[in-house]
């Protein structure tokens, strides 16, 4: 449900555009997606969704079946450091990474959860909404679009890498 979600924003009436209007096809769709990871089945779930597919769906390091098991033990410690740093503040981004590190991660994944910050007063503090990254973890690894895949590389319009 979450990852419809996501879609139908990402795609509505709302949402951003390319700069350039004629990289869009007539009809207001886009003629490639490009999505990796969490955005491969979303840009999965968009290209399934069109009354004309896109010409190509690129998923890289994408999977569109669900998952077996709630996910991988780095995203879990990743989605705990997100909830254990979120409420403090710290004095520089390389004070929050060193806190992340502290917290199992490796260095250029902290650095890239870091890259999500607010300011707060003289410092900055974590981004994230904990609950939304949640359920939306929870979405993607439930949502299976293996028959979606099927239908669109039997069109020849899906490439996975």
């Amino acid at each position: 449900a979450e990852v419809a979600a996501t879609v139908a924003f990402a795609t509505g009436s709302q949402a951003p555009t390319p700069s350039e209007a004629s990289a869009l096809l007539p009809d207001g769709t886009a003629p490639m997606v490009l999505g990796h990871s969490f955005g491969g089945k979303v840009g999965l779930l968009y290209a399934a969704g069109a009354a004309e597919p896109p010409r190509r769906t690129w998923l890289l390091d994408s999977n569109p079946s669900a998952a077996t098991s709630s996910g991988s033990s780095h995203t879990a410690a990743c989605l705990a450091a997100i909830k254990a740093e979120s409420p403090r503040i710290y004095a520089s981004t390389k004070e929050l990474v060193k806190a992340l590190e502290g917290r199992g991660l490796d260095a250029a994944t902290a650095q890239w959860l870091a890259m999500t910050t607010v300011k707060e007063g003289a410092g900055a503090r974590l981004a994230y909404d904990c609950d939304a990254v949640q359920q939306l973890y929870e979405s993607y690894v439930a949502t299976d679009l293996r028959d979606a895949a099927a239908r669109l590389d039997a069109a020849d319009r899906l490439r996975l890498l």
